[in-house]
């Protein structure tokens, strides 16, 4: 009989779908053999029961071996040439497979092409603002600079209003013009 390890590596050699019927019929051939073990032994027993029919008896089971032996070597052409057609069918999808495989390769290849010129693309624009960004860090500067000297030239005309104005104030006012009529 089959063994479900046996079964199993059957299965898992040829995948669910294709281990199905060979194992179908590898189990009717395990029936049909134990089903004739089993007459087999039925009709021993009986022949067994009487010594007269003792020749027949190993003429018939000499027969019965040579008929399961030709109904073995039957299933195993059958077998041999559902293994060969099963073969057939794995190489033609393994083909196809690496026919399909082929292409995707192709479209990556073309793919990575795209990604690379559109990077280099990226890397041009992205030196152009870099330039425009130096020329702009550059005027911003030059009119930090300008604004900068702008506002030192503006100190000191406010210090010399502010003297100005303390100084008019100062000789000018009431105060300083009596303290002024005092001293002469």
């Amino acid at each position: 009989m089959l063994t479900y390890q046996q079964a199993k590596d059957i299965e898992d050699a040829l995948g669910p779908q294709q281990a199905g019927p060979l194992l179908a019929v590898l189990q009717d051939l395990d029936r049909k053999i134990e089903n004739q073990k089993q007459a087999v032994k039925a009709d021993l027993l009986l022949e067994l029961a009487t010594k007269a029919d003792l020749a027949d008896l190993r003429t018939e089971i000499v027969d019965l071996r040579q008929a399961n032996k030709a109904d073995i070597a039957g299933l195993e052409g059958s077998l041999k040439t559902d293994l060969a057609r099963l073969e057939g069918k794995i190489e033609t999808e393994i083909a196809r497979l690496d026919g399909r495989i082929t292409g995707l390769d192709g479209r990556i290849t073309g793919l990575d092409g795209k990604i690379e010129t559109e990077i280099a693309r990226l890397e041009g624009k992205i030196t152009g603002l870099d330039g425009r960004i130096t020329g702009l860090d550059g005027k911003i500067e030059t009119e930090i600079a300008k604004i900068h000297g702008e506002l030192k030239s503006i100190r000191l005309w406010m210090k010399l209003l502010v003297i100005i104005g303390i100084l008019g104030m100062t000789f000018f006012s009431p105060t300083t013009v009596k303290l002024l009529e005092m001293l002469k």
